[in-house]
């Protein structure tokens, strides 16, 4: 993927994928409140539970999204993984979310998007290991 705005914005259509803002979703507005009560800072994450929309946080300017090509090729993993085995995300992503059980789905798709980030270059072992944990 290459690294200009209208490079990545035409990677994306072609590939049938949009970005959108967290706050445009209820979803990722309900998510937050109850992320939010546990301490975590959902509005700060990209998030994709589905397979063909990226949710970004609400502060990134999605006119230009060429400064967040690396994080996009992370979550074209799980748009990926979304349309391989979608029952299986939905549930593991939308009903299975919390921290404990059942997380192990979560950590498998995690592994997966992070293990093409350390063979491309982008994130360290001991990075994804702090991210994971």
């Amino acid at each position: 993927m290459a690294t200009t705005h209208e490079d990545v914005k035409d990677a994306l259509w072609a590939l049938g994928v949009e970005v959108r803002h967290k706050r445009t979703s209820w979803l990722m507005r309900t998510l937050g409140v109850v992320l939010g009560l546990v301490g975590i800072d959902f509005r700060r994450f990209w998030t994709t539970i589905g397979p063909s929309v990226i949710y970004a946080p609400d502060h990134v300017n999605l006119d230009d999204l060429a400064p967040h090509h690396t994080v996009i090729l992370h979550e074209l993993v799980h748009i990926g993984q979304a349309r391989r085995l979608p029952v299986l995300w939905q549930l593991s992503y939308i009903l299975l979310p919390l921290p404990f059980g059942l997380a192990w789905f979560r950590w498998r798709w995690e592994r997966e998007a992070y293990l093409i980030d350390i063979r491309k270059g982008r994130r360290s072992i001991e990075d994804v290991v702090t991210v994971l944990w």
